[in-house]
């Protein structure tokens, strides 16, 4: 996918104001450069005076060592897909004494993050937020975050939560006419992303382009009057929003 510049600092910005960062902070680079999330874990400590913490293969590989590699380097934001947070919490709970005494934000993203392990975080790390983030590269990455709390525990999924700044979330719906029309809250739809995150398209690919970039019906004045269909289904309900698997286009 590519993106706009725009898309991208708008991004930066986000991740800087939401996360509450500055020059105190430790960020993990803990994705490799072929994943959207890798940029914003490189570029945002930048912005702020902060520190880029590099995390090696094996640390991301072993539990233990990434444990070690965390604390010792003092980081304070680590973004993680939930099959290695699972792991890291495992050794956490191995261990004696208070584990990652400076983290503050640990971001659950890239794969569906469920209750019953965002409970062990809570009961394991309590002095940290664990946010729940959603976004697709087309968009820039992250559209969402959700800081989870025990009320979310008990509900079947968690909330992805809610946009951030200048991105807006449809949750469209079918109609026998081939049309679309926004879904009620409570009901299921594909989800549609507009506003100043939304990328150009695929390069070299206009059909796939064509198939998935759209003019805003919402907004067609917005920064990059663009809107996209991510084929993902996705509900809100109390002003969030939950994601709920892949939709066939």
């Amino acid at each position: 996918a590519t993106i706009e510049h725009r898309g991208l600092l708008n991004h930066l910005w986000s991740k800087v104001a939401d996360l509450s960062l500055g020059p105190e902070d430790a960020v993990a680079f803990s994705a490799p450069l072929v994943f959207d999330i890798s940029i914003w874990q490189m570029l945002c400590p930048f912005l702020v005076g902060g520190k880029v913490v590099v995390l090696d293969d094996a640390a991301m590989r072993m539990p233990r060592w990434l444990l070690g590699a965390l604390d010792t380097a003092g980081v304070t934001v680590v973004g993680l897909v939930p099959t290695v947070i699972g792991r890291l919490v495992d050794d956490i709970r191995r261990r004696e004494g208070a584990a990652l005494p400076g983290l503050r934000w640990l971001m659950s993203t890239g794969e569906e993050l469920y209750p019953a392990l965002a409970e062990q975080v809570l009961d394991t790390l309590p002095h940290v937020s664990l946010i729940n983030a959603y976004g697709p590269a087309e968009c820039s990455d992250d559209v969402t975050l959700h800081v989870v709390t025990r009320a979310d525990l008990s509900r079947p999924r968690l909330p992805v939560g809610s946009p951030v700044a200048n991105c807006t979330l449809h949750v469209l719906l079918r109609t026998d006419d081939d049309a679309w029309r926004p879904a009620e809250p409570g009901e299921s739809g594909e989800l549609f992303i507009g506003g100043t995150c939304v990328g150009l398209g695929y390069l070299n690919d206009p059909a796939t382009t064509e198939r998935a970039f759209f003019r805003d019906p919402f907004d067609p004045d917005s920064a990059t009057g663009r809107i996209y269909r991510t084929g993902d289904l996705a509900r809100v309900e109390d002003g969030l929003v939950y994601y709920l698997g892949r939709n066939d286009r």
